[in-house]
């Protein structure tokens, strides 16, 4: 999610401060898709979910999240990391 913060921040110029704003960012600067975007904001809305309402999660459903859908960050990682590849004039480096 930090990434995607700062592809759009570095790459576009936009500053993005809700995790499911990143989402719908990428998705207008076509960084994402739409169905990749769905994917990234439920992320995002589960994230909010462990940290503002951890006691609320058992550890059944952390369980079943870990085990059923770890996927899901590996895929949207792989997507970001093509976009990365595919558009080298975008990256800055100077650091």
């Amino acid at each position: 999610m930090d990434l995607g913060r700062h592809i759009i921040a570095k790459g576009f110029g936009r500053g993005v401060s809700e995790y499911k704003e990143i989402a719908s960012a990428m998705e207008k600067e076509r960084v994402l898709n739409a169905k990749d975007s769905a994917i990234f904001k439920t992320m995002a809305g589960y994230r909010n979910s462990m940290i503002h309402f951890y006691h609320e999660i058992s550890d059944k459903e952390l369980f079943e999240i870990c085990s059923s859908h770890l996927s899901d960050i590996t895929y949207i990682s792989g997507v970001i990391k093509k976009w990365i590849n595919d558009h080298q004039e975008m990256i800055d480096n100077s650091l």
